[in-house]
């Protein structure tokens, strides 16, 4: 299977997907509050909305521009001045880009990548970027036409927008969101694992957590030595479970008190509210009209609540929760 085979099959599960009840639905907020601060999401398409941390009313703030096409959502990073966002565009000779969003401006640039020397790639992509203080972490797919067996780790200088090759390969997968924290890479795939890159030594290697290979998504770092995560439901479909991941003894729990719920987009990055103890995800309703919410799911008391999204401005519903915006 190629590339963009792979693409396309996870684009028409995450736009038709809608979880399974069960007997534990999210149960909407009925109360009324203020709300303190906005979150920040983005869409599939590039579109920015500020949605109130308690009433869920979603409000446009912005859009990067050059987006022209579903894009899959763990190509997306952030500073808190910037985002940035890898494109490639299929012109006569393939090409790749970074595009950066100014959040103070909310103007977009475009910058031309090109692939490091050394490294032969007729149809470069990147995908899975994660900031940094030394630039932006990335995973390079040499032909976007053809599986290669593995996939470079680079890292953009967001000065100059040159690529350096960091000498370490990574295994294909097809991997869902990516977190940096402790000198290390912590890669999610839906249903191959959690994967860890050392960026000290080089290694590449899967992660057991509970003694089992676990899957999902939305990889948020909550300190040093613990992650939120999305854990997937192997039969059923973009079902999962928010837990904490423990890297000191690579154990799992699950929290709050529901059996599942529902992404609309197994792809990007997590969001954990360190101020708040909230994780911070959006999730579909169990109807076939899929009615997005924001699910806060507070891990210090085992609690969560759930709202439904209101005044979202757009008919994209593939959404992930980038940041933590004044109101």
């Amino acid at each position: 299977m190629n590339f963009k085979s792979i693409f396309f099959g996870l684009l028409m599960l995450s736009l038709y997907a809608c979880s399974g009840s069960g007997s534990d639905e999210p149960i909407e907020n009925e109360v009324p509050l203020q709300d303190v601060f906005n979150f920040l999401i983005i869409s599939d398409k590039g579109e920015l909305h500020a949605v109130g941390n308690n009433s869920a009313h979603a409000k446009k703030v912005g859009n990067i521009e050059g987006v022209s096409d579903f894009i899959l959502l763990n190509n997306f990073t952030l500073n808190n001045t910037h985002i940035y966002k890898s494109l490639q565009e299929f012109n006569e000779v393939p090409e790749f880009f970074m595009l950066v969003y100014n959040r103070a401006s909310k103007t977009t640039e475009k910058h031309k990548l090109h692939v490091p020397t050394g490294i032969e790639a007729p149809s470069p992509s990147l995908f899975n970027l994660a900031w940094s203080e030394q630039g932006v972490y990335a995973l390079l797919v040499k032909d976007i036409d053809i599986q290669s067996p593995f996939m470079h780790l680079v890292k953009v200088n967001v000065d100059d927008y040159t690529l350096t090759d960091l000498g370490i390969q990574v295994p294909f997968k097809e991997f869902t969101s990516m977190e940096l924290l402790n000198n290390s890479l912590y890669l999610s795939t839906w249903n191959a694992g959690i994967w860890q890159i050392n960026l000290s030594d080089g290694e590449a290697k899967e992660l057991l957590f509970n003694g089992e290979s676990i899957g999902g998504s939305r990889l948020a770092a909550i300190d040093n030595n613990r992650l939120a995560f999305m854990k997937s439901h192997s039969f059923i479909l973009n079902a999962a479970t928010p837990v904490e991941l423990n890297l000191l003894d690579q154990t799992y729990i699950a929290k709050g008190s529901l059996d599942f719920v529902g992404l609309v987009d197994v792809m990007g990055k997590g969001y954990y509210d360190i101020s708040e103890n909230e994780y911070i995800n959006i999730i579909t309703s169990n109807t076939l009209n899929v009615i997005n919410g924001l699910l806060k799911t507070n891990f210090r008391n085992n609690t969560e609540v759930y709202t439904e999204l209101k005044g979202f401005q757009s008919s994209n519903r593939n959404l992930i929760v980038l940041d933590k915006l004044p109101l």
